[in-house]
């Protein structure tokens, strides 16, 4: 009830974790990881866990409920690992349900822009930074967008993320539903929204 927990992992194995919301979106996010040498034990949380206005170190809960019980072992060793990315998670669901709507049209005369301004097309772009090739539909996501908007995803923050508002319906899309629509051929599963999701809280990355 106070918030603390208490867990045992795999020596030498960095990890990071996130408090969630009702819909699996990450709202408190560690950015950083943690690991711990064989038998080492990691109580002292003081420094982050503070109060800032007191002058010196005070614990905001020096006695947290979950110090006092069994530590939950998450037997987080490679075995269980489920390794999420941009290549070969997201991007093969982009390319079969969404790409076939949102792609820039070259004519003669004229340049259409992809609907929202967002071009998920397998093409390969070469980011401003030189650091190789990657698919325009990563990069307008999460890379450098190239149309010049702003990115749809705040890697880490899904609660931030126009794109998890769109897949999800809410937040900032929640007048509009889902994205894509439900009821249409492209519509997306539940797994696969929460991929979406776990992509973003996991940080975007490409690979």
């Amino acid at each position: 009830s106070d918030g603390s927990f208490k867990i045992e992992i795999p020596a030498d194995t960095p990890i990071s974790f996130a408090t969630l919301d009702d819909l699996g979106r990450g709202f408190v996010v560690k950015r950083t990881h943690l690991w711990v040498r064989p038998g080492e034990e990691f109580t002292k949380c003081v420094g982050c866990h503070e109060a800032r206005t007191t002058g010196e170190p005070l614990a905001t809960n020096p006695n947290p409920i979950a110090a006092s019980q069994p530590a939950t072992d998450l037997g987080a060793g490679p075995a269980s690992w489920t390794i999420i990315d941009y290549e070969n998670d997201i991007g093969p669901i982009v390319e079969a349900k969404c790409a076939s709507c949102h792609f820039t049209t070259y004519t003669a005369t004229d340049t259409i822009p992809a609907p929202g301004n967002l071009d998920l097309s397998s093409i390969l772009e070469e980011p401003e930074m030189g650091m190789g090739t990657f698919p325009r539909g990563y990069l307008n996501l999460s890379g450098e967008p190239m149309e010049g908007g702003a990115n749809v995803v705040r890697p880490a923050f899904p609660r931030r993320s126009t794109l998890i508002d769109a897949v999800l319906g809410v937040d900032s899309r929640a007048a509009m539903g889902p994205h894509p629509d439900p009821a249409g051929p492209n519509a997306l599963t539940p797994p696969e929204q929460e991929l979406f999701n776990l992509w973003v809280l996991l940080g975007a990355q490409y690979q």
